[in-house]
């Protein structure tokens, strides 16, 4: 990024702040990625819109970036500009049987489940102990299979900005969401809020639901350390029948391919569940790659099912 377009982006954005060569990996829930060329944190929809519409006039690349879980940066990092999204307040309007909450894209997902919990707003408990943002698990329609939960299952449509700048509102049906899927992938615009619905509950009824969500968690993955999430996604159904495999679990495959404690380098995948990589110390984006390779080979060769990424590599 040359000097005239670094000072044509300090001029847009005002409110937010910029900072030029930082390391990404303190960005992510893994704590891998090299440096961007530029990282905005944007506070506004006018500086936003701005940002997007200089780096596509300027071909410069732009990546949006949320809670930074299922993400992993390259090792020689992100030659273009990193655009953080940070997290608004929210917008409560109930009746005397709904309520709904407008959520900005950056906020997070756990604070936007506490949230429903507090507004007596049943439907979130999934979202209970999720590191990422409400842009991003819509991004990916992320799901809690316990409980059979989607981020779409409350949706009722989002604030959109496309790469000129224009906003527009998108329901729940034009995103077309699936397992691990929504017509966000693709688009190159930006979620700027979304607008849930919930039916009314006692909050104490749905914070025990929220209670067993993170207790399912806590002793079924890794907790406290340093991974991407889930780095496959689960087989379809059709595969599962196919293939007259017992599950469609990913994690299922690892585990029975012998590959739980398998390491390159400081990343290790989980002893608690195989899906999960871990960066024990120092571990890179080739560590990952080669890691979810070597899975992927012994996974079909044992199973003859290929598995998918959920874990983006950027």
């Amino acid at each position: 990024m040359n000097k005239d377009q670094k000072g044509a982006l300090s001029k847009m954005v005002d409110t937010g702040r910029i900072i030029y060569n930082t390391p990404l990996a303190p960005l992510t829930s893994i704590k891998i990625g090299g440096s961007a060329d530029a990282l905005i944190y944007a506070h506004s929809e006018h500086e936003i819109a701005q940002v997007v519409g200089y780096a596509k006039n300027e071909q410069i690349p732009l990546y949006i970036l949320g809670g930074g879980s299922n993400i992993v940066f390259s090792d020689e990092g992100y030659r273009g500009i990193v655009l953080k999204l940070t997290a608004g307040k929210e917008l409560v309007e109930r009746d005397t049987r709904t309520c709904r909450i407008t959520f900005s894209s950056g906020y997070i997902s756990h604070l936007a489940s506490v949230r429903a919990v507090q507004n007596g707003c049943g439907g979130f408990e999934g979202m209970y102990g999720l590191p990422g943002t409400i842009g991003g698990a819509l991004y990916m329609n992320s799901k809690w299979p316990a409980g059979h939960f989607t981020t779409a299952d409350r949706l009722v449509s989002i604030l959109y900005m496309a790469e000129d700048g224009i906003t527009t509102t998108l329901t729940k049906e034009e995103l077309m969401f699936s397992y691990g899927f929504s017509m966000l992938q693709n688009r190159s615009g930006i979620v700027l809020s979304a607008t849930f619905e919930f039916e009314l509950e006692d909050p104490k009824n749905i914070q025990h639901k929220c209670d067993l969500v993170m207790n399912y968690r806590q002793t079924t993955q890794p907790i406290g350390v340093h991974t991407a999430g889930c780095v496959f996604k689960n087989i379809s159904l059709e595969e599962m029948e196919h293939a007259h495999l017992p599950t469609r679990s990913a994690g299922y495959f690892i585990d029975k391919c012998g590959l739980k404690g398998e390491r390159k380098n400081g990343l290790v995948i989980s002893d608690i569940h195989a899906n999960f990589f871990i960066n024990e110390s120092g571990a890179t984006a080739k560590d990952f790659i080669y890691l979810k390779e070597k899975v992927k080979d012994r996974v079909y060769k044992k199973f003859n099912v290929l598995l998918r990424e959920e874990v983006l590599v950027v």
